[in-house]
């Protein structure tokens, strides 16, 4: 719902506990017994609830005034001169207003005595010139009281016939029992023109005896309007007009911000939706160090609220609602704040697993460097802009000597869509959601319902729209989301996807990122998970496993033995997703798969073998041996593997190959590899082979027939430009 900035009609809206200070102004007014004409103002900013006090002193002054008689009670005539654009308006649209309540309470003959005299006092003031800078204003009036006009206007130059109405008004009202109440609210909102128009009202033109008047207005706003219209000192000027000036009593800070706090949570929080992952710390710091600091009316909560439910309406599923208030509320503010994130996020976001360690003299210097720009950007508080940003952002909080927060890793951040994170800080200030790639919506789709023919056809579009890298990392930030009744089925499907994008990687000679997003997401999938279920998704991995999966499988196994210092790798200080006990009990199933795989299809076919051949060798190197020995028998085997034993160069420009016997061998010599692949030369095995292999085949061939000297320059270009050659030969030869 939109919060509309209107006054309160009664006490019972009262949120602000102002009650009390209505009813003690109302008795007050009504405590004034005399005659002479008397005045009270209400001052406050714009937006302090100056209107909504006044709605409650009338309703205090009609409930204090219901015993009485009806010639007793006091009349109340409330004028909105912001109403009437035009000057000259004013005093007659004045004067109508009071013989139009008048008229309601017309019940004796005093009262009519009131009325006709206010009625041809105010007649005169068609042809009034005589008081300076008022009398400009009533040259001519709307014809409100024109029949008067016209029985007054052959005595409109006599200098003493204003001086005559006047004295009957007074006689008049003199003799009244009640008093009339007018309230004039919102002055601040008049020109400067008219702002001094309304208090020579009150004090000259309608200075009549039992009227009390009661005047709303910003006092800063209206002593500068009187100083520069009356060229005098605007707050004496005020001073003799006002007998008894009143303040409006400073807002409950803790009420505004619990109102606040109260319309923040219906949004949220209402019956149609929940917001889940509320983190309740983290709200309550910044409800403290970005928000409360900058409510100081209920027309700021209005505001800021109004504003946020929009942008929340429109981007719900994409930000942190926590982050989006705090910074609707510098937008609506402190919009320097808000447009100095915006232009400087490079120094801002990230988490503080990245901020890397600094002496005290250098956090010291940080302080005090960014304190300085801070005083630049938000002069009324520099010191509450330092404690927005740390608040806001982890990283620059570390950075600055404010140790606050948890460690949260950049997928926290990414996964609670923080303004902190890289991929989440744009979204808070374009609010659109024609840049968002994968939405969180779609990310939950998959972890939650999909079944697995739904997920692969997700899967299929991700690829064909260019888009899995996106996902994937959406993912990455997910992981510890994804229930645990669904990690195995996620793993498996992973496990597949990661293939299939390595086999078209290959097909395309193409190298793309998201095969290694892919073992990172399973990765941190299982590092989630408990490690007794681990220990069943990896069986179900090998059990599933085919020569497609194979390497994916391979290199996580590879990273276990790399976590426990197996097979004499060195141990890293990650824990592994299983127990050791219970890896010794897998590699044995492993191992066998790999031979039964191994023997079906030649495992040099893959373009990267380094895990399966490390991970074989180590567990059963007898069986390693005497596979590659038999898989060389086959000429076309052998740049397959010299790829694996093949050195890769890159100078910047252009990339090339280069051999070393010793890393090949042990399982074939140079001039038998030399021979092996003269012998496929210009043959139909040679054009079947896959790209990288020929390209392998072309390059020790290079390699081996060049001289000592020669042989570091067998470069892509080179190896290329020969391929097209042995293929042409290939097919002349078949002919």
């Amino acid at each position: 719902m939109i919060y509309m900035d209107q006054p309160i009609e009664s006490k019972m809206q009262d949120c602000l506990k102002r009650t009390e200070f209505s009813k003690q102004l109302a008795k007050a007014i009504l405590s004034y017994t005399k005659k002479d004409n008397f005045a009270i103002s209400l001052c406050g900013k714009w937006g302090s609830g100056k209107t909504s006090i006044l709605n409650m002193v009338i309703e205090e002054i009609k409930d204090i005034a219901k015993d009485k008689s009806e010639t007793e009670k006091p009349i109340i005539v409330k004028f909105n001169p912001w109403n009437y654009s035009d000057s000259s308006q004013l005093i007659s649209q004045f004067f109508l207003e009071i013989q139009q309540e008048l008229k309601i309470h017309d019940n004796g003959k005093n009262m009519k005595e009131v009325g006709n005299a206010l009625q041809r006092y105010s007649s005169v003031w068609e042809y009034t010139k005589y008081i300076p800078k008022v009398g400009k204003y009533f040259k001519l009036l709307n014809g409100a009281f024109k029949g008067v006009g016209e029985h007054l206007a052959e005595k409109a130059n006599e200098r003493n016939s204003l001086a005559e109405q006047r004295k009957k008004v007074i006689e008049a009202l003199g003799g009244l029992k009640r008093k009339i109440i007018i309230i004039i609210d919102d002055i601040d909102r008049l020109n400067n023109e008219q702002i001094c128009l309304i208090f020579q009202l009150v004090n000259s033109v309608a200075g009549f005896p039992n009227m009390i008047y009661l005047l709303s207005f910003d006092r800063n706003v209206v002593a500068r309007a009187l100083q520069k219209e009356q060229n005098c000192n605007g707050e004496e000027y005020l001073e003799k007009i006002i007998q008894v000036p009143f303040e409006v009593p400073e807002a409950n800070h803790s009420l505004i911000c619990d109102i606040f706090s109260n319309r923040y949570c219906n949004i949220l929080f209402n019956e149609t939706r929940m917001e889940t992952n509320f983190e309740r710390n983290y709200w309550e710091s910044i409800l403290d160090k970005c928000i409360s600091p900058f409510l100081n009316s209920i027309r700021d909560v209005n505001r800021i609220i109004n504003t946020f439910e929009f942008k929340y309406n429109l981007m719900r599923n994409e930000i942190n609602p926590i982050d989006l208030i705090a910074l609707t509320t510098l937008q609506v503010c402190a919009p320097t704040i808000h447009e100095w994130i915006y232009n400087n996020s490079y120094l801002l976001m990230g988490s503080t697993e990245n901020c890397g360690d600094a002496t005290g003299k250098e956090v010291q210097e940080e302080q005090e460097h960014y304190l300085k720009i801070c005083e630049n950007v938000y002069r009324e508080n520099a010191s509450l802009m330092m404690n927005v940003l740390q608040t806001l952002f982890p990283c620059f909080s570390f950075k600055t000597g404010r140790y606050i927060y948890e460690k949260e890793t950049e997928h926290e951040l990414r996964r609670k869509n923080k303004v902190a994170s890289k991929d989440r800080f744009e979204r808070y200030f374009n609010l659109s959601l024609e840049d968002i790639k994968i939405t969180q919506n779609q990310v939950e789709n998959t972890i939650y319902i999909y079944s697995e023919e739904e997920l692969r056809k997700y899967f299929d579009v991700l690829i064909e729209s260019n888009a899995l890298l996106d996902y994937l990392n959406e993912l990455l930030a997910f992981a510890p989301e994804i229930p645990e009744t669904r990690r195995k089925f996620f793993v498996l499907e992973l496990i597949k996807l990661q293939a299939k994008n390595e086999a078209l990687n290959v097909q395309t000679n193409s190298f793309t990122i998201s095969v290694y997003k892919c073992a990172e997401c399973i990765d941190e999938i299982l590092k989630h998970g408990k490690k007794e279920d681990n220990v069943d998704i990896l069986m179900a991995l090998i059990e599933s496993a085919d020569f497609n999966t194979l390497p994916s499988i391979s290199k996580l196994m590879e990273t276990l033995s790399f976590c426990y210092g197996r097979h004499g790798y060195k141990k890293t200080n990650s824990g592994g997703i299983v127990e050791e006990a219970e890896l010794e009990k897998i590699e044995p199933m492993f191992l066998e798969k790999m031979k039964m795989i191994g023997e079906n299809r030649c495992i040099f076919d893959y373009e990267d073998i380094g895990p399966i051949y490390r991970l074989w060798n180590n567990l059963d190197k007898m069986s390693w041996n005497k596979y590659v020995k038999t898989m060389l028998l086959h000429p076309v085997n052998v740049p397959k593997y010299l790829s694996m034993c093949a050195s890769v160069w890159s100078d910047g420009r252009t990339r090339g190959w280069d051999f070393s016997e010793k890393t090949f061998a042990e399982y074939i010599g140079a001039n038998e590899a030399y021979e092996k692949i003269l012998s496929i030369k210009n043959t139909k095995d040679f054009s079947l082979l896959e790209h990288c292999f020929k390209e392998v085949a072309v390059a020790y061939y290079i390699w081996y027939c060049q001289s000592e000297k020669d042989r570091h320059n067998i470069t892509k270009e080179l190896v290329n430009a020969i391929i097209p050659q042995w293929e042409e030969n290939a097919y002349v030869s078949e002919s």
